[in-house]
């Protein structure tokens, strides 16, 4: 297909100095043609794209109501099935009386104590004297018994429970150790005897040095025995 050619003529006011000239200026169709295809193609392209953000877009929306919802249906079961402050607070006062029922005396005081032990850690509250376990057992026969036995203890023992420190058949007293201290005094059932394990005492520096010299001295002096 041959190129076609169209004419025109300039006005003569728009080139000064020039009256009634013809101008021949060749316009290839096939080139712009070309050029406005490729355009339409951008255009085609560009509407693609914008249609799959949209899409995309959509897409999160529907997660982000799916999300709040979820998050709305969650917090409705806490508010559920978590109960007041106060009701909690009765319950654990329930599950208290239950538990004192079928636990002796002896028991709840060891138990008290053991508890305590494990529990406290530096800086806790020490609870008070009044929440403190008795170490007498039930009955007044048991109580005039434990003081006799504090009236027969040595002076070196604290305790009716610090009896058997020597033999290693004794339960340390935590409250002893604590800041308002044992209020049970000498019929406390438990050992007031301190339970940290002694520290090795480690000769000076200069000893040590001096022991380690004369065993090189006498290493270096034993003769070595020759192999046969």
């Amino acid at each position: 297909m041959q190129n076609r050619y169209y004419t025109y003529s300039l006005e003569a006011a728009t080139i000064p100095g020039v009256q009634d000239r013809e101008t021949r200026v060749p316009l290839n169709l096939e080139t712009a043609l070309a050029a406005l295809h490729a355009a339409h193609e951008r255009i085609r392209e560009q509407d693609a794209e914008i249609a799959q953000l949209r899409m995309a877009v959509a897409e999160v929306d529907r997660t982000n109501h799916f999300l709040a919802a979820e998050l709305g249906q969650a917090q409705q079961l806490l508010r559920t099935f978590d109960p007041p402050v106060g009701i909690s607070g009765v319950l654990q006062q329930e599950m208290q009386v239950i538990q004192r029922k079928f636990i002796t005396p002896d028991e709840s005081s060891h138990s008290a104590q053991a508890s305590s032990s494990r529990q406290f850690q530096p800086g806790d509250r020490v609870p008070s004297p009044s929440s403190l376990p008795t170490p007498f057992h039930s009955g007044g026969a048991s109580s005039s018994s434990h003081l006799q036995k504090v009236e027969d203890l040595p002076d070196d023992v604290p305790t009716l429970g610090s009896s058997g420190h020597s033999q290693g058949q004794c339960k340390p007293c935590f409250y002893v150790f604590s800041r308002n201290g044992c209020k049970f005094g000498r019929s406390c059932m438990y050992c007031h005897l301190n339970h940290a394990r002694p520290k090795k005492e480690r000769p000076p520096k200069l000893v040590r040095q001096e022991c380690k010299e004369l065993a090189n001295q006498v290493f270096r002096n034993t003769p070595v025995a020759a192999t046969v």
